[in-house]
């Protein structure tokens, strides 16, 4: 039994030892490489305060894998809230409170909504 036991911690420390090795030389990391794009949404309500906690979300588009969307995000204290989305697709629809707002939505810019 204790002859079986010290076999099989030999080959389990055998292939942990080959995938470091392995690891090591290939010089590839596992990081994560999925890329996003997201856009900042300020809610105001119309006397001018800033809408917290309101649920804002968008609808992705440009090619079969942009599909779907975004998941819902809620607004601060401040009415901020960010989008984000797959690299390569485009954000076509923001909602805010349910309410579909269609456009061409860029990476990397504030968009403002009052409701």
């Amino acid at each position: 039994m204790k002859k079986n036991i010290f076999k099989f911690a030999g080959v389990l420390i055998l292939i942990v030892a080959i995938f470091a090795i392995s690891t090591a030389f290939t010089g590839k990391e596992t990081k994560s490489t999925s890329s996003k794009n997201s856009c900042t949404v300020y809610v105001k309500y119309s006397n001018g305060s800033a809408a917290e906690g309101i649920k804002v979300s968008g609808d992705v588009c440009g090619g079969v894998s942009c599909v779907g969307g975004t998941g819902n995000v809620y607004t601060d204290k401040n009415g901020k809230a960010t989008i984000e989305w797959s690299e390569g697709c485009r954000l076509c629809y923001i909602y805010v409170k349910g309410t579909s707002h269609k456009g061409d939505y860029q990476n990397g810019k504030t968009y403002n909504f009052t409701l």
